[in-house]
């Protein structure tokens, strides 16, 4: 993964309490779920702010697949 550890931790930190009480509902795809829970988190302001000065799109949804375990 290009992203940086720190911005790693922040997102999942920020992510993993909604995974928690927002599991996965049947028949949502997993990508939706790990864009709606990240920009449930809050992640959206940081994604534009920070990681899109170096990342891309398929990069973020590395980390996002890692974080939520999906697919």
């Amino acid at each position: 993964m290009k992203i940086t550890k720190k911005h790693y931790q922040h997102m999942a930190a920020a992510m993993l309490p909604l995974m928690e009480k927002y599991p996965k509902p049947d028949g949502m795809s997993d990508k939706l779920y790990r864009w709606e829970i990240a920009r449930g988190a809050g992640m959206v302001r940081f994604m534009c702010d920070e990681l899109y000065s170096y990342l891309n799109d398929d990069h973020i949804d590395t980390a996002l697949r890692n974080i939520t375990g999906t697919r």
